[in-house]
């Protein structure tokens, strides 16, 4: 059986001028994994336009899986386990805190199969760990709006990842301190999450759960 899969990664935002989740989605566009066809697509960091874009390619693409990405800066993948109903943030233009769907559930749990992810990239030497906050930013917004989709829709499988910055990203910045990965090891665990979903979208696999 030939699945689809929504896979969607950021733009550019603040003080980052690249983001690999955008990038990692726009290559892997067209692409196959498994028995799978992947649509990649790069969202805008721009409040409620990322959610409404998403919101639309899943009504178009009409997808059996989505899954989120972006950056963290973190020396590690990082497999979000609690989308929030909030959306907070303090820029130039003052503070903004607000609930995301007044009516909306208050969090919504990720229905990947993060255990099994997390386990898979730890074996093949890539660090993972479960995240229980995506933030109050743009990524929990996608992540919400990805797990309010798939509960309407009845997707199975859904989710949110965060990737850490690339080397090649921490050395532009110019702080040393910044936690970062090889950019062909980030690329290889978005992969394999793809993969390891899948799998696991199959009710007769072992995976299934």
């Amino acid at each position: 059986m030939t699945h689809t899969i929504l896979l969607a990664g950021f733009g550019p935002y603040l003080e980052y001028e690249t983001n690999l989740s955008g990038i990692i989605a726009r290559q892997l566009n067209g692409k196959r994994i498994r028995n799978a066809r992947i649509i990649g697509i790069e969202l805008p960091t721009k409040h409620k336009v990322a959610a409404k874009m998403l919101r639309d390619a899943v009504i178009r693409e009409n997808p059996d899986i989505i899954i989120g990405t972006g950056l963290a800066v973190k020396g590690h993948v990082s497999l979000e386990r609690v989308a929030i109903n909030n959306f907070y943030t303090i820029g130039k233009e003052g503070e903004s805190d607000e609930t995301l769907e007044a009516d909306g559930k208050m969090a919504y749990h990720s229905k990947l199969p993060l255990k099994k992810i997390r386990n898979a990239l730890q074996k093949g030497g890539i660090p993972a760990e479960f995240s229980f906050f995506a933030g109050t930013y743009m990524c929990n917004e996608a992540f919400y709006e990805i797990m309010k989709l798939a509960q309407e829709l009845k997707i199975r499988k859904a989710g949110f990842i965060h990737i850490p910055l690339s080397h090649q990203q921490a050395i532009s910045m110019r702080n040393p301190n910044l936690p970062s990965m090889d950019e062909k090891t980030i690329e290889k665990a978005v992969r394999m999450i793809l993969a390891i979903t899948v799998l696991a979208h199959e009710p007769k696999s072992s995976h299934f759960k």
